[in-house]
């Protein structure tokens, strides 16, 4: 699943039209800029060619990511007037992306989508200087290879610009995840990447979640465990992340479970299953692992308990399967019998 990308992950903006002139397509570009604008000559900072240049990079990089052929240009226009402000007309900043793309050899079907779209609108308002500029870019048959990929901001920078990250991994999905953490090339960038993902994770899944994207948070968690030691021993620096599958009968199980513990105590009661899995206590669905029924009542009613589970026997029953007056007397069997039980007991204290 492709991540919502923001414009900080998109495109990191230039300061200066030297560093856009280092590219000879830009050249020709800004060639084209100042023929329309009716000058051959720019003395001092043009930061007017800089705005647009950046919003030219920035919003050709989204199409060829977002790779989507349904897409409205009306949504695109409103976002280009937003960030260009008076400074360019609507109908100018889209000659100057006509002209890149025709400037550009590798443009994909998405980006000459875009292009058909651009000139079936507004060729028609188009005047003879522009038609004569765009002729001569034709006439020249001169084509570049330029890479639209995108070139996310320092890692550094990231924790300050309060980033939804959330929303641009699609609600913690590890294949959006994987495909953000790509972004950046070293090991050491991906790792400051995912402990931010990470760090938003654990704030907003203990947050009310719809329960549909519960089972993101549950592949999250196992996803950054892996991910850690991965990084860490792998000598690849590229993350491979399989796209989600569809939802197994266990996982449907556990999502009825967690939705069924408090709100602000859901991501808690998901860390706490992984433990009772970890020590062997439960099985990777969160089921008991060869418990005897005193054990089990016992252990269900120390998770409702803890992660306040209204109902908790009907619940604790129907997920793991027993009946739940037979699993509420469990417990209390267990309770009489304490001391036969005490290595059970002194295990579930070592958990946590």
């Amino acid at each position: 699943m492709i991540p919502k990308l923001p414009r900080t992950l998109l495109w990191t903006d230039k300061t200066t039209m030297e560093e856009f002139l280092r590219e000879p397509i830009n050249e020709r570009l800004y060639d084209f800029y100042l023929e329309l604008k009716n000058t051959r000559h720019h003395f001092g900072p043009d930061n007017s060619a800089v705005l647009l240049f950046n919003e030219i990079y920035y919003q050709l990089t989204r199409v060829e990511f977002e790779h989507n052929l349904d897409f409205n240009l009306d949504d695109y226009t409103q976002e280009i007037e937003a960030n260009t402000g008076k400074e360019h007309s609507i109908t100018f900043v889209y000659k100057m992306f006509f002209a890149f793309l025709l400037l550009r050899q590798n443009n994909s079907n998405v980006a000459r989508y875009f292009q058909d779209i651009i000139f079936f609108r507004y060729n028609k308002t188009w005047d003879e200087r522009t038609h004569h500029a765009l002729g001569s870019i034709i006439a020249e048959d001169k084509k570049y290879q330029v890479e639209l990929s995108p070139t996310p901001c320092d890692v550094n920078d990231l924790e300050a610009k309060d980033l939804h990250w959330d929303e641009i991994t699609n609600i913690f999905n590890p294949s959006s995840i994987g495909e953000v953490l790509n972004l950046w090339p070293s090991k050491e960038e991906k790792i400051k990447v995912l402990r931010l993902i990470e760090a938003s994770y654990k704030k907003l899944s203990r947050k009310s979640v719809k329960v549909e994207n519960v089972m993101n948070f549950i592949r999250a968690s196992d996803f950054f465990h892996r991910m850690y030691a991965e990084l860490r021993d792998n000598d690849e620096t590229a993350v491979t992340i399989e796209d989600v599958k569809p939802l197994t009968e266990a996982e449907k199980k556990k999502i009825a479970f967690l939705d069924s513990a408090g709100k602000e105590v859901k991501y808690e009661a998901e860390q706490f299953m992984q433990k009772l899995v970890a020590a062997g206590l439960l099985t990777p669905d969160w089921q008991p692992n060869g418990l005897s029924i005193s054990k089990c009542g016992y252990l269900a009613d120390e998770i409702s308990d803890r992660y306040k589970i209204a109902k908790k026997w009907k619940v604790m029953g129907a997920f793991w399967g027993f009946n739940s007056e037979t699993l509420r007397q469990g417990k209390y069997k267990l309770l009489k019998e304490e001391k036969e039980y005490s290595d059970f007991l002194d295990e579930l204290k070592k958990v946590g």
